[in-house]
């Protein structure tokens, strides 16, 4: 290709006075058919030689492969937002009716229409990895360098966010049957903050009374995580978390504090109310889900806060015998 010939006869020379030239660099050149094809060349000079080797690999159709992906994220962008505004629509239209059975059903059908091209979007995706996991080492990396795989990921992230939106509305109108173990608060605590990226910035404190107790720790770790994930969010400024264990002959009780920004009254009234939200993106569901997971389990969940000073959720849960 014209324009970069001059480059190419500058790398060469500087790399046979003995100077320094980029080891890798790309080039064009138009092919027998009049295309453009844009090509990876990795030079070295013989040893003992005014000679170079070159290995040449042809990078058209891989560049194409990161514009599609780039299309295809985008895409699933708009479809991840599409969807959210789909749901809030219909959400509004069954205010008024016994709207939780309904979505249930709607979410089944919607999903069932969804997690078909989603599911074909997920093999794509791991068919690429895979392709790519078995090319050569400088490939791979140019195709990081290009964002390829950060592409790749973003697209499995869309992909999650869109199925957990279908699974939260599938599980709206279910009834909740906890299936109880017998399970120490602690360890559930530990590994519900290990499910969550907590900040640096934010100062975890535990005390834990050696409490045991019987319920179903998936469904509690959901609850948990719900919880957590909201506190981290309320202090991004950083701030103090503090999660405690106790308990009474009767019962036991799981406190979360933060030290976040608070939740004004308003907010606070309608705060476990389904589809209520006050964030730019999600369904609304966490906390009412929460709700219902520890109402199954014959237990209460309740909030104080106070703006600017923080918010502290109190779960609790009879003992089982």
């Amino acid at each position: 290709y014209p324009e970069d010939i001059p480059k190419m006869e500058s790398y060469r020379a500087e790399r046979l006075a003995g100077r320094r030239a980029p080891d890798s660099y790309e080039f064009r050149f138009v092919d027998r058919l009049g295309g453009v094809r844009e090509v990876l060349a990795s030079v070295a000079l013989i040893p003992g030689t005014m000679k170079t080797v070159a290995s040449l690999v042809d990078m058209t159709d891989l560049r194409r492969l990161h514009e599609d992906l780039k299309r295809s994220k985008s895409e699933l962008e708009k479809y991840s937002k599409h969807l959210e505004e789909l749901v809030e629509e219909r959400t509004r239209e069954l205010r008024e009716k016994e709207r939780l059975a309904a979505i249930g059903q709607a979410a089944t059908s919607i999903a069932h229409d969804l997690r078909s091209p989603l599911q074909v979007l997920t093999n794509s995706v791991y068919l690429i990895k895979m392709g790519i996991s078995k090319l050569p080492v400088p490939i791979v990396d140019q195709l990081r360098n290009l964002g390829v795989m950060e592409s790749l990921s973003m697209i499995e992230k869309q992909i999650g966010y869109i199925n957990k939106i279908l699974s939260d509305l599938q599980e709206v109108s279910r009834p909740i049957r906890p299936n109880l173990k017998s399970i120490g608060l602690e360890g559930l605590i530990q590994e519900s903050l290990q499910s969550v990226t907590v900040p640096t910035n934010v100062e975890v404190t535990v005390r834990d009374g050696g409490v045991e107790t019987k319920l179903d720790p998936y469904l509690m770790k959901r609850v948990l995580v719900n919880l957590i994930e909201n506190a981290v969010q309320a202090m991004p400024n950083g701030g103090k978390l503090m999660i405690e264990t106790s308990k009474t002959d009767s019962e036991v009780f799981i406190t979360i504090k933060d030290t976040g920004m608070g939740i004004p009254k308003d907010v606070l009234e309608n705060l476990f109310q389904p589809f209520f939200t006050t964030k730019t993106k999600g369904t609304g569901l966490g906390l009412n889900t929460s709700k219902r997971i520890i109402e199954a389990h014959g237990g209460a969940i309740s909030v104080e806060s106070e703006v600017g000073k923080g918010t502290t959720f109190t779960i609790r849960i009879p003992i089982k015998q």
